[in-house]
C-alpha cells in the first residue's frame, strides 16, 4: 500500500477492508495504491493531505 510514492503501514482487517497510517507528505492530493496477490488497485487523487 502506498500514498503517492511513499509506502504506508497497514493492517488487513478483512478480505475487503484495510486500515492504514498515511505517511508524511506535502499538502495536496495523493494517489492511493493497494497491491495484493490478485492485482493492483489505484485510486487517483483519492487522498488529500492538508
Amino acid at each position: 500500500m502506498s500514498f503517492g510514492s511513499a509506502p504506508a503501514a497497514f493492517t488487513a482487517v478483512s478480505d475487503t477492508q484495510i486500515n492504514a497510517i498515511a505517511p508524511a507528505h506535502t499538502p495536496g492530493p495523493a494517489t492511493v495504491t493497494v497491491t495484493t496477490p490478485g492485482g493492483t488497485a489505484t485510486g487517483p487523487d483519492s487522498y488529500t493531505y492538508t
